[in-house]
């Protein structure tokens, strides 16, 4: 079995072809998929469990992406909301999480600060 194990599925990106590309993508002999929610500091977290939620091969990773480290800093509920999402059994992962430097889009004090 095949386990893609960092997915977007949960952006709007696939509009209505949601379901068709997990379609194809099980008939491709993909057998689970971990959407990794980690975007828009705690919303695309609640987005991936939602989306883990209605499908029984697709499971969440959730975070804090290193670009939106800022807006967590910023946002006093985007770190106890993302503690409170790991303990629900469909989170398998807590990601996507680290350190960037190289885009510069969250200063490094402040990666430091939320990622420590």
């Amino acid at each position: 079995m095949l386990v893609d194990s960092h997915c977007h599925l949960e952006l709007d990106t696939f509009g209505d072809e949601l379901a068709a590309v997990i379609g194809r993508a099980r008939e491709a002999g993909v057998g689970a998929f971990v959407a990794v929610g980690a975007s828009r500091v705690h919303r695309g977290a609640s987005e991936a469990l939602a989306l883990a939620e209605r499908h029984a091969d697709v499971f969440a990773a959730v975070g804090v992406h290193p670009h939106e480290a800022q807006g967590a800093a910023d946002d006093a509920a985007a770190l106890p909301h993302i503690d409170s999402l790991l303990h629900h059994p469909k989170v398998v992962a807590l990601g996507e999480v680290g350190l960037d430097y190289f885009y510069k889009l969250s200063p490094p004090a402040v990666q430091q600060q939320i990622f420590a």
